[in-house]
């Protein structure tokens, strides 16, 4: 007895550098487990899929994309890659009747990528941008040139924009053109001058990016 299907999919595969490879297959069996049967499942499996390919020769690889139906591959690869599932494991099952040993099954987390990159806390305003923000404007602190103290008082930056904001009128001279004659000035041995967040970024920028890649749950790349 041939396996029940219920679905055809696409399968996509991004290599860098390379043109995106498109597989379509014309029948899954595709069976998802929701969050609200984590008690049953466990965790672990909570909003994930199980994909069945009724070819064992099907190739299907981890770090691949899926989605249900067919795709217009003259869609950027990158819109639809967006709301696929990702392929997190593959495993080919040979148990069973003869007419069932052909069933090849993966198990997909179905979180789209939005969500995934909440999970880490790096969407778009999201806490690892926010600590990012707040340590440049940290750091930046001591660079900053002083004569009244208005301009490093004078922070507008809203924290998780990635921007870096001084909200005077003489910001813009102050940073390209400051000779660090003020207190705690280049000019006077100190770190205070212009180009404050250049010079800043090259004393910290490592701190910054190990400190934002341990809060996601990551490991920052050496530079």
């Amino acid at each position: 007895m041939d396996m029940t299907t219920n679905t055809d999919c696409t399968v996509i595969r991004l290599a860098d550098g390379e043109d995106p490879v498109y597989l379509y297959v014309p029948a899954v069996m595709w069976q998802d487990v929701y969050a609200q049967e984590v008690k049953k499942y466990g965790a672990e499996n909570a909003d994930s899929a199980a994909i069945y390919f009724p070819d064992v020769d099907t190739d299907v690889r981890i770090g691949d994309f899926i989605v249900m139906g067919g795709v217009d591959e003259a869609v950027d690869p990158a819109v639809i890659c967006g709301a696929a599932l990702r392929i997190t494991s593959v495993a080919v099952n040979r148990y069973g009747s003869r007419d069932m040993q052909h069933i090849m099954g993966v198990i997909i987390q179905i979180d789209s990528t939005e969500e995934l990159l909440r999970k880490r806390g790096v969407e778009k305003g999201g806490k690892v941008q926010k600590y990012i923000d707040s340590k440049v404007v940290s750091y930046c602190d001591k660079y900053v040139p002083f004569l009244s103290g208005l301009l490093k008082r004078a922070i507008g930056t809203v924290y998780g924009s990635g921007y870096v904001r001084y909200n005077t009128v003489y910001a813009k001279s102050q940073y390209y053109g400051n000779a660090g004659m003020g207190k705690g000035g280049m000019s006077r041995g100190g770190l205070r001058g212009r180009l404050w967040f250049e010079r800043m970024k090259a004393a910290h920028k490592s701190d910054i990016l190990n400190g934002a890649a341990k809060l996601a749950g990551a490991k920052a790349r050496r530079r």
